[in-house]
């Protein structure tokens, strides 16, 4: 081999060394360590899902779990990282925090936790509006408070909402409804001089429960005249 194939070869072997060091200190144990989970973008109340910890030290001991509810431990192996524990999600929808908090020996440079903000439940597409049989108050008009439940394409039946009607005076009315098999909910509000002249409008509230995540939807203002 001649002497300037010998040069780039060496030159090549370097850049490969230093390259391949790269990569491998990119992310050395205690530095930016991660909390990994399985699938959860569809995760119900009840469900497992499956977390581990990365980028720790070996001998780490961890403990994952929701804020102020169900924890797993474990402990970091030779791989810098955890072994995948299971943990149940809350048994009522909502906006959780899943938190993986470090314990003695950790030496983590994230401070003592890391965390994801995951949603438990459905998330549905919720819409409200308010029609009126008329826009003049001395018509005594019927306001019919109207929405659609959707999760994804698929109409969510028999599920109850509460609306919140406020009146031109700030006052407000509740009022109850549920769905029917197209995922339509309606209220009706109106009466002898119940609806005065002025600005209404109603936001309507899908409380988490076993199966959903919540709701709020609200409706553009409506005014009547006189």
């Amino acid at each position: 081999m001649s002497k300037s194939y010998r040069l780039i070869a060496v030159g090549l072997a370097a850049v490969f060394a230093v390259s391949s060091a790269g990569v491998a200190q990119a992310y050395p144990a205690g530095t930016n360590p991660t909390l990994g989970l399985s699938s959860y973008s569809r995760l119900a109340p009840g469900d497992a899902v499956t977390a581990s910890v990365s980028r720790i030290y070996k001998g780490c001991n961890v403990v994952i779990g929701w804020d102020g509810g169900n924890t797993v431990s474990a402990v970091a192996g030779k791989t810098s990282r955890t072994a995948p524990a299971q943990i149940v999600s809350p048994s009522i929808g909502g906006r959780y925090v899943l938190r993986a908090t470090f314990g003695k020996g950790c030496r983590s440079d994230q401070g003592s936790s890391v965390f994801k903000n995951i949603t438990v439940g459905r998330l549905v597409r919720h819409s409200v509006a308010i029609k009126t049989s008329s826009s003049s108050s001395r018509k005594n008009p019927t306001l019919t408070l109207s929405g659609k439940i959707f999760w994804g394409s698929e109409a969510q039946s028999g599920v109850a909402v509460t609306l919140v009607l406020t009146k031109p005076n700030g006052s407000t009315v509740n009022l109850k409804a549920t769905t029917n098999s197209v995922g339509v909910y309606t209220a009706t509000y109106g009466g002898i001089g119940a609806v005065a002249q002025g600005a209404y409008t109603v936001v309507t509230t899908l409380d988490p429960d076993g199966t959903y995540a919540g709701s709020v939807a609200t409706s553009r203002t409506v005014t009547i005249r006189k």
